[in-house]
């Protein structure tokens, strides 16, 4: 159900720290969605040159996953920055009330994926019945977009960054 895809031939520590450079511009600029948790960027960071790689692969990684060439009619790709200090934004949120699918649509079958941009504490998504174990750098971890998840209670200081991204097409 979740199938992890190796990028470390294509994708370089460069081509992170470029993505992780404008996600802080675009969050520090306050060009970022204030109605999700911490800190999140706008779901269109693939319009971004920056971020070109890192959705290719994703394509790339979702086509292999269905095994055929898929023709997304939405697409979307977003960072979420957490730490400690920030992944809770009101004392009335609870790590429980977390949980959530990226499927809006069933009008559309859908494929969402997680790629830790930055993760020194490998610090993984969790699922309702798994979590990815020791998640390896410069992997795509692609899954249906209706399986439940939601990030990990982050206790560090350190900030951890999750690229995610969904497509969603017509089902055959």
């Amino acid at each position: 159900m979740i199938c992890a895809f190796n990028y470390s031939d294509i994708i370089t520590e460069e081509h992170q720290n470029k993505a992780k450079n404008l996600i802080d511009n675009l969050i520090i600029s306050g060009n970022w969605d204030k109605l999700s948790p911490s800190f999140q960027t706008y779901p269109n960071l693939y319009q971004y040159s920056e971020f070109n790689i890192f959705f290719n692969c994703f394509l790339n990684s979702c086509n292999q996953y269905k095994n055929k060439l898929l023709e997304p009619t939405i697409s979307k790709m977003w960072c979420y920055v957490d730490n400690g200090s920030n992944f809770f934004k009101t004392k009335s949120d609870k790590h429980e009330n977390l949980w959530h699918s990226h499927q809006q649509d069933y009008t559309y079958e859908g494929i969402s994926g997680v790629y830790y941009l930055k993760n020194n504490k490998k610090l993984s998504t969790e699922f309702k019945n798994f979590k990815i174990e020791y998640p390896k750098d410069y992997t795509w971890y692609i899954f249906p977009s209706d399986l439940e998840h939601r990030s990990p209670k982050i206790t560090c200081i350190e900030k951890r960054y999750t690229l995610a991204a969904d497509i969603f097409f017509m089902p055959n």
